[in-house]
């Protein structure tokens, strides 16, 4: 199954080579088989080739290293905020556990209350039985 080809011109293919640089290979595959034949043609060949040489100056460049000093503030910085968020994630397992607790506590009351006290409504106290007609 060949994939779907997309008919571009030359600007759509400026702009796809300046996103994924000069290798059509790394392009959309909709628009790989246009941009092979507009790559052919002398438009498209100084298109491509000055994404190569924009490629290759990319490739050439480097990260340099932090200074030492710089190094040292950011490792202390990440401490002091691994121990600062420590303590306000205690405060919140705090929270939760509390949360949790009072949620088991209402739970507990509403299904005692719901499960228990319907077998003594109908005239059982704690003084014993009473009857509708008023003799214990």
């Amino acid at each position: 199954m060949s994939p779907s080809t997309q008919p571009i011109d030359l600007a759509q293919f400026k702009a796809v080579a300046e996103t994924y640089g000069s290798d059509i290979n790394r392009w959309p595959s909709e628009v790989q088989v246009s941009a092979r034949l507009l790559a052919s043609r002398p438009g498209g060949a100084s298109i491509l080739q000055a994404e190569a040489d924009f490629d290759a100056v990319l490739d050439q460049w480097t990260m340099p290293l932090p200074s030492p000093p710089f190094r040292q503030q950011i490792a202390a910085t990440a401490a002091n905020s691994v121990r600062r968020s420590w303590g306000t994630t205690r405060y919140w397992w705090a929270a939760i556990g509390l949360a949790a607790a009072l949620s088991g506590a209402v739970t507990g009351t509403a299904g005692t209350a719901m499960f228990v006290m319907p077998q003594h409504v109908a005239g059982d106290t704690i003084f014993g039985d009473f009857d509708d007609e008023g003799d214990n």
